[in-house]
C-alpha cells in the first residue's frame, strides 16, 4: 500500500451512532421577582472635583481646569520670568568679565573704566578737603559721616 494524499482518498461513512445525543435543555421558570425594584433605591454617582498638584493643568472636553487662581497663575508667571532675567543677565556680566580680562591680555593701551585715572583738577580738590577735615576738630558725640 503506497501513500495517497487525503484529498484523493476514499470518504469515510460516518454513522450517527457514533456521535452521543445532546441532552434536553432544561425548562426556564418564570420568577415573580421585580429586579428594577433592585435598582430603585441605589445610590446616586457623587460627581467628585479632583484635587490636582499645585500648578497644573487638566484639559478635559469641557474645558481647562487649572489648580492656581488667575492671581496665582499671574504672580508665578512674573517669578518664572524674574528668575530667567536674573540668569540672563549673569551670563552677560560673566561674558562682559571674560571679555574685559581678554582685552585686557591682548591690547596692552587698553584701561577698564574701574581702572580710569582721575585727573589731576580732581585730585588736588579731594586734598584741599582733606586738608580742612585735619584742621577741624570733631566731637566725640558727633557722627562721622
Amino acid at each position: 500500500m503506497s501513500y495517497r494524499p487525503p484529498q484523493k482518498r476514499a470518504p469515510k461513512v460516518i454513522l450517527k451512532d457514533e456521535f452521543p445525543a445532546l441532552a434536553p435543555a432544561p425548562a426556564i421558570k418564570e420568577t415573580n421577582m421585580n429586579f428594577a425594584s433592585l435598582f430603585k433605591h441605589a445610590l446616586k454617582k457623587k460627581k467628585r472635583v479632583k484635587k490636582l498638584k499645585w500648578g497644573t493643568v487638566l484639559l478635559t472636553k469641557k474645558g481647562m481646569i487649572d489648580s492656581l487662581t488667575p492671581e496665582e497663575r499671574l504672580e508665578e508667571e512674573e517669578n518664572k520670568n524674574k528668575v530667567i532675567q536674573e540668569e540672563r543677565m549673569s551670563k552677560m556680566c560673566c561674558r562682559l568679565d571674560k571679555q574685559r580680562d581678554l582685552r585686557r591680555e591682548f591690547d596692552p593701551h587698553y584701561e577698564s573704566p574701574v581702572e580710569w585715572s582721575e585727573s589731576e583738577s580732581e585730585e588736588e580738590v579731594e586734598e584741599e578737603e582733606d586738608v580742612l577735615t585735619d584742621d577741624f576738630e570733631e566731637d566725640e558725640f558727633e557722627p562721622d559721616i
